[in-house]
């Protein structure tokens, strides 16, 4: 969103405040200004301490330069946009985007924090420009959650889609190369992902495979997996820059989305995943259970398929394993979703 709302005239300065994490201010023009106001991650005291300095230092930022927009990010980030449009400046523009669902029940059962922050955002929802979330079934359960009418330019859906700069175009599988497969998030573990169901299903076949795996955050669990399995090698990896992954990805030819769909937000996503491993030409195989990424279901390359991931017991990859030297690309870019947001953001 940086990127491409940096390369508008139109625009004459952004001010986006967030915390201390992995991406780097590197790259963007000289007209969007990133403040980092605490750290991710960490003991209690330095979450409670990151809480205090980012909603101080945010809410003095925005006294300072008194913008009539703002865009913020889910509820942590809410509090000093409620101040700021509640006291200090009632005519400001508000732009809300959920990139997470998150039901009522799992607020409830949330922090001290995050309960008192959602309880002081409900007041914006009546008197924002734009709420957005990335599919339409997670609006959709937001709108029924807080008994709020569906208003077409009000509530809208902005997905998640990498940028047309940032893809790399793979090289198709050949018959009898080693098929390459690929994972990268976060991290997996034993009860929250299928990685374990995968590698059962991949040692079963009798062709050359070749399974890596990029993890934020590695444990005993994934590295564990590290090493040959007959036909199948397994090569686990540390994180890398987001910058990275497409030069990761177009050297594979299937991507994977390995996460146990227990929760309303994950059964209901189209990760973000899953656009970049198409906009690199890979086919994409998700559990069965992650409903949200039905709508892309597709037989057309490069594909994506459902995995019952339960049931492994004579699963055959070979089927799933087809030659197309040209596979359709697909154009799911994010030039294109923020197109939209911006044409709203001009007419105000």
């Amino acid at each position: 969103m940086l990127d491409y709302l940096g390369k508008k005239n139109e625009l004459n300065s952004i001010y986006c405040i967030s915390t201390n994490g992995q991406v780097s201010n590197r790259g963007f023009l000289k007209k969007v200004k990133v403040f980092r106001f605490g750290n991710v991650g960490g003991s209690k005291f330095c979450l409670w301490y990151t809480y205090l300095f980012f909603n101080v230092l945010g809410l003095l930022l925005l006294l300072l330069k008194r913008p009539q927009k703002i865009l913020y990010y889910e509820s942590l980030s809410a509090f000093p946009v409620y101040i700021y449009k509640r006291f200090i400046n009632k005519k400001a523009d508000v732009y809300i985007h959920f990139h997470e669902y998150v039901s009522l029940e799992e607020y409830n059962q949330s922090s001290i924090v995050e309960r008192f922050f959602h309880k002081k955002e409900i007041f914006l929802y009546s008197r924002c420009e734009w709420i957005s979330h990335t599919n339409t079934v997670r609006l959709n359960r937001f709108l029924k959650d807080y008994g709020i009418t569906y208003l077409p330019r009000k509530h809208r859906v902005l997905p998640n889609y990498p940028s047309k700069e940032w893809v790399k175009k793979n090289k198709a599988w050949t018959r009898g190369e080693t098929i390459k497969i690929v994972f990268v998030g976060y991290t997996l573990t034993k009860g929250g992902s299928y990685l374990q169901e995968l590698v059962e299903i991949l040692k079963q076949q009798r062709i050359p495979i070749h399974l890596s795996i990029y993890c934020s955050k590695l444990n005993a669990f994934i590295e564990n997996f590290q090493g040959n399995y007959g036909d199948l090698e397994i090569s686990v990896h540390s994180a890398i820059m987001y910058k990275d992954v497409a030069h990761v990805l177009q050297r594979h030819h299937i991507g994977v989305i390995l996460y146990k769909a227990k929760t309303e937000n994950v059964i209901h996503c189209a990760p973000n995943k899953l656009f970049e491993y198409l906009g690199c030409g890979l086919d994409v195989w998700y559990p069965h259970e992650m409903k949200g990424t039905y709508a892309y279901d597709s037989m057309i390359e490069p594909r994506v398929l459902r995995i019952n991931f339960n049931d492994i017991s004579n699963f055959n990859v070979k089927p799933l394993i087809r030659e197309n030297p040209n596979p359709i690309q697909y154009q799911y870019y994010a030039e294109t979703a923020y197109q939209l947001f911006f044409n709203f953001l001009s007419t105000k």
